[in-house]
C-alpha cells in the first residue's frame, strides 16, 4: 500500500530473507526480527516483554520451522519461550554445539530461500578469467623474484591480489536485485525523516513490517516507530470495538471491515537487546576457530519494557 509517496515493498520474499539480503549475514540478532515476523503472521503470541507462546506451528517456510524448533522446543518448553531462557541457555558452554547446529540449519534454510530469487548477476565466466589472471600473476612474481626485479614484483603482486579479490567477491546485483535494494533503501530514508504524514493511510500490517525491518537493521529511530505502531493498533482496536458493538445491535454493515488481527507487540528494543546478549554469549562460548561463524554481528537495542 502507498501513502503520500511512502510505500512498503511487497513481494514474495519473506521479511527475514529481505533482511538477509539487506544485511548480507544471518546473525543471532536477526532471529529477533524473524520471531516478530511469526508474531505478525499469527503463529506466535507475545505474552509479555520477554515471554512468547507458540499458537500455530503450521508455517509455510522451512526456516520458520527451524526457528520454532530452536526457540520453543530446544531452548523453551511446552510451546513457550522466554528471553531469559535464551540468555541462560546461551551462557552455558555445554549448550554451544546444540545451539550452533540448529542455528546453522536456520541460517542455511534462510539462505536457501534467498537463493530462490535471482538478485545477482551470474559471474562464473568473469571469476574464471580473473582467477587465471591471478595464477599468471603468481608466475610473473616468481620470475621477478628470481631476477630481483622488485619494483615489477610489487606491481604484479598488487594486480594479482586485485584479480583474486574480484574473483572471490565480485557479485553485482542484477536489475531485480538493484530494484529491491533501492526500494528498501527508500524505506531507510523515510524512516530517518520521521515524517508522520507519510504513514497516514498505511495498513497496520505495513507498519508492523516496517517495525520488523527496523529491528532487523537496528534502526536508530526504532523506538519512535514502535510508539507509532502502538498508537495505530490502539486506534484500530477502538474502531473494531465500536464496529462489533454496532453489529451486535444490528446497526453495523454485514460486511466486516478488513481489520488487522495481528498480535500485541511489546518493546522491540528489549527484544533486540536480549538477542544481542545471546549473540555475545554464543561468541564467548564458541571455539576460537568458530567464533566468527555463530555470533554474527553486534549491537541491538537497549532495555526498557512496556506494552499496550
Amino acid at each position: 500500500m502507498e501513502s503520500n509517496g511512502f510505500y512498503v515493498p511487497v513481494n514474495d520474499m519473506s521479511l527475514p530473507a529481505v533482511l538477509l539480503f539487506k544485511n548480507g549475514v544471518a546473525s543471532v540478532e536477526l532471529m529477533s526480527a524473524a520471531l516478530l515476523d511469526l508474531v505478525r503472521k499469527g503463529h506466535v503470541k507475545q505474552v509479555s516483554d520477554e515471554k512468547f507462546e507458540l499458537v500455530d506451528a503450521n508455517v509455510k517456510l522451512e526456516h520458520e520451522k527451524a526457528l520454532i524448533q530452536l526457540l520453543f522446543f530446544q531452548i523453551g518448553h511446552d510451546k513457550k519461550f522466554t528471553l531469559n531462557e535464551l540468555k541462560s541457555y546461551t551462557k552455558e558452554k555445554k549448550n554451544y554445539q546444540a545451539f550452533d547446529k540448529k542455528f546453522s540449519l536456520w541460517k542455511d534454510l534462510l539462505q536457501a530461500e534467498l537463493n530462490q530469487f535471482e538478485v545477482k548477476v551470474k559471474t562464473t565466466k568473469e571469476r574464471i578469467i580473473l582467477s587465471l589472471i591471478g595464477v599468471l600473476g603468481i608466475g610473473f612474481a616468481i620470475t621477478f623474484v628470481y631476477y630481483e626485479l622488485y619494483m615489477q614484483l610489487v606491481i604484479v603482486a598488487m594486480l594479482t591480489l586485485v584479480a583474486f579479490g574480484f574473483a572471490l567477491f565480485y557479485s553485482p546485483y542484477n536489475y531485480e536485485g538493484t530494484l529491491r535494494k533501492q526500494e528498501w533503501e527508500r524505506v531507510d530514508q523515510w524512516m530517518r525523516e520521521l515524517s508522520t504524514n507519510k504513514w497516514e493511510g498505511l495498513s497496520l500490517d505495513d507498519r508492523f513490517r516496517v517495525l520488523i525491518y527496523g529491528v532487523g537493521v537496528k534502526h536508530p529511530e526504532l523506538d519512535a516507530y514502535y510508539k507509532d505502531f502502538v498508537s495505530a493498533q490502539k486506534q484500530l482496536d477502538q474502531n473494531r470495538t465500536r464496529y462489533d458493538e454496532r453489529y451486535r445491535q444490528g446497526t453495523g454493515d454485514a460486511q466486516h471491515e478488513n481489520f488487522y488481527y495481528g498480535g500485541v507487540v511489546y518493546n522491540p528494543m528489549f527484544l533486540a537487546g536480549s538477542f544481542n546478549q545471546a549473540s555475545t554469549n554464543v561468541s564467548h562460548n564458541a571455539p576460537s576457530s568458530d567464533s566468527s561463524s555463530s555470533g554474527g554481528g553486534t549491537g541491538g537495542g537497549g532495555g526498557g519494557s512496556g506494552a499496550f
